[in-house]
């Protein structure tokens, strides 16, 4: 059977091109769905899936940037450097709750281990709600926070740091002088934690 051909759609004489309602919306819109209809239901599942993938992508981009681009620049350099969990290098500023956990976030990934026990020294003290949070992380789960832990590593980074020279040598000396810092802090931050456990009620 042959197909008809498509014919242009036409205004009534004297209507306004410009106004949307004197264009009929079947004679607008008719011939791509008769289109999507006859490639079958690929291209449409193809059209719903780009818009997933878009949406999820959106979300992501908008999560990333409300997290971590929440200070300015000159927000930022107007820091003091008692608000930065590496305030050497003016790296992690933890001038409220939402960037503490931010911190130990980033530190939790292993590119960023070499900063772990700065941030943790710092970041405790001044917000110990984020004890029992840091606990439920992979690296707070396989670490905890025991005076046993902190003196291992210590004698580990010391090892360590006999092999390097410059900045990782500095970094590791820095690294050091916090995990002293927890250890003696460990019996606090452990009271802490278990002060902020939520109590389970017995029948």
């Amino acid at each position: 059977m042959p197909r008809e051909p498509n014919r242009p759609f036409q205004l009534a004489e004297g209507a306004d091109p410009y106004r949307v309602p004197d264009i009929p919306m079947s004679a607008t819109f008719a011939l791509p769905l008769k289109n999507l209809m006859n490639n079958g239901s690929a291209l449409a599942l193809s059209g719903l899936a780009v818009l997933v993938l878009a949406g999820g992508v959106m979300r992501t981009l908008e999560g990333r940037v409300g997290s971590a681009a929440e200070l300015t620049p000159q927000e930022r350099s107007s820091l003091p450097l008692r608000d930065f969990a590496v305030p050497q290098e003016r790296k992690y500023p933890i001038n409220d709750l939402r960037h503490g956990q931010l911190a130990l976030t980033y530190v939790a990934a292993p590119s960023n281990v070499k900063y772990r026990y700065q941030v943790m020294s710092r970041v405790f003290p001044r917000y110990p709600s984020l004890i029992n949070w840091w606990l439920t992380t992979k690296p707070g789960r396989q670490e905890g926070l025991s005076v046993s832990l902190f003196r291992r590593k210590i004698k580990e980074y010391r090892k360590r740091m006999q092999r390097q020279s410059g900045v990782k040598r500095q970094q590791t000396e820095n690294e050091i002088a916090a995990l002293q810092l927890l250890e003696g802090m460990a019996p606090r931050l452990t009271q802490l934690a278990g002060r902020q456990a939520p109590s389970r009620k017995t029948a």
